[in-house]
This record gives C-alpha cells, structure tokens and sequence, in this order.
C-alpha cells in the first residue's frame, strides 16, 4: 500500500480547502481478502468470480473515502481511475474502516482491487497472504510452506507471523510510553499528596495556641474545627485550582501520545481533584482534632 495522489475520481470537482483527489492506501486483494480478516461489507459486495481478467474493473473502498468523496449519498456504482492506469473502475463495494497504515494514525482512504485484474500491470514486487485458523496458527507454517514449495520452489516465505502478534508490535511504543506516563504520573500523585498533607498539617499545628487562646475566650469544637477546615479547604481550592489550568495547558503537549482520552479528559481531572481534595481535608480535620 502507497499512497496515490494522482488517482481521478469521476465527478469530484475539488474545493478550496477540501480534500483532494488522493488515495492514501492501495492494495491489491484476493475475493477471499476480506472474510478472512474479517472486515465488514457496508454497501454493495465483495470481489468474487465475475471479477477476473477481462472482466470490467471494480474496486472496493473504505468508508473513510466514500465520506470523504461523497458523503452520506451511495458509493457504489461510482467510477475511479487509479493511479498509474487508462482504465476506469466501478466502485462495487464499500468496507468498514481498518488500521493499515498503523494504529496510532487516522484511518485514510483506501482503494482495493481484485488482484485476478491488478497482477497484470506489474505493481506487486512481494505478496502477503493471510491465513485464519481453527486451531494454533503457528502449527499450520510447515503445511503452508510445503504447499508454496510445490506451486513455486523458488518462492521465499519470510516474516510469518500472527495477527496477534502485529498488534503487539504496533502497540510497543504506545504501551511504553503509558507505561512511563503511569509510571510519573503516580509518583508526582504520591509527592503531590505526601506534599499537601505535610503542608497543610504543619500549618494547623502550628495554630494550636491560638487554638488555645479562642477557647479560652469561648470558642466551641465546633467553631475551632469550622476555622481550620475553612482555611484548609480555602488552599486546597486555590491550588487544585491553579494546577487544573496548568494542566490543561500542559497536556496539549501530550496529545499525540493518547489515545481514548481526549487531552483535557474530565473525568481524570475531577477524580484528581477529589483525591487532592480529601488529602487537604485529612490534613486539616486530624490536627485540629488534636
């Protein structure tokens, strides 16, 4: 897969500032493609036999490119011209989306044809082939190997792998660094924590004369515990606070490195929130209390 910018689209008159007619993802593709890596039919049909050599071409699209194209109006039936070649191909189907071009990216547009009608015009320097299973992937290399050295002892078969294992291996750098992200994230929770309560404890203490003093003038329990947790609480708002619009500026920077949070999460903001505040109120109400 490659991307194409000089693929035509039959009709599409680009706009100032709208998408153009590109292709971000190409791929050439057996009937058998899609069932096999399970990716759903959204309008139209699949490859099958009617899609040979000589037959008229056809192609399938993802439904990144049907909206980018033609928004909510039917793909199918619709005409490309591909990268490369003189011929027009019909639009036959149109297929959910799926991550080719990795997972960390948003999902481009992406244009299959039959390989039965593609394998003449000499794009392929190299075939993948995917396989489902019933039982244990791995156990099915030997056959597949023997079955390949009998159709062609000269072809190579390299780089075999579970589907498994390329989402692992997409997902190591992201996992990395949510492991690191968790990793400080924590520790600054724990001084950030360990800080407010020293802080705000410390604070409290220090104020037991003048405790001392305003019950000797009358004060009640009550009234000694209103004072401190007010000015306690007073602190931790103000800070939670200033810190809450740090954080949102701050975590803009992070954007490119989540993924199924947004930079300003509410929820990671307001659970933050309550934990620091509830530190502010321990370290406020069990001095006092003393």
């Amino acid at each position: 897969g490659s991307t194409h910018s000089d693929t035509q689209i039959e009709g599409f008159v680009p706009a100032p500032g709208g998408p153009i007619q590109n292709v971000e993802y190409y791929q050439s593709v057996s009937s058998g493609y899609f069932n096999t890596l399970r990716i759903r039919l959204l309008d139209g049909r699949f490859f099958d036999a009617r899609d040979g050599p000589g037959a008229p071409e056809v192609a399938i699209i993802n439904q990144t490119m049907a909206r980018t194209f033609w928004g909510n109006d039917s793909a199918v039936g619709r005409r490309i011209r591909p990268s490369g070649t003189t011929n027009w191909c019909t639009v036959v189907g149109v297929i959910a989306d799926a991550k080719n071009g990795g997972l960390e990216k948003p999902t481009g547009t992406e244009l299959y044809v039959p390989f039965a009608q593609d394998a003449g015009r000499g794009r392929s320097q190299r075939m993948s082939i995917a396989i489902r299973s019933s039982g244990d992937p791995a156990a099915m290399v030997n056959a597949v190997r023997k079955e390949l050295a009998r159709l062609d002892p000269t072809l190579p078969l390299a780089r075999v792998r579970t589907l498994e294992d390329l989402v692992s291996a997409a997902q190591s750098r992201p996992q990395l660094l949510t492991l690191l992200l968790t990793l400080f994230g924590s520790v600054a929770m724990v001084l950030a924590t360990v800080g407010v309560y020293g802080v705000i404890s410390y604070s409290v203490a220090r104020q037991s004369k003048e405790f001392g003093v305003r019950m000797a003038l009358g004060a009640q329990r009550g009234d000694i515990l209103g004072i401190v947790l007010g000015r306690g609480m007073l602190l931790a708002v103000i800070g939670i606070g200033i810190g809450l619009v740090g954080a949102v500026i701050l975590t803009r920077f992070l954007s490119a490195m989540l993924f199924g949070v947004t930079p300003t999460d509410p929820i990671t903001f307001i659970v933050v929130s309550l934990l620091l505040g509830f530190v502010a109120f321990l370290a406020s109400y069990l001095p006092a209390l003393r």
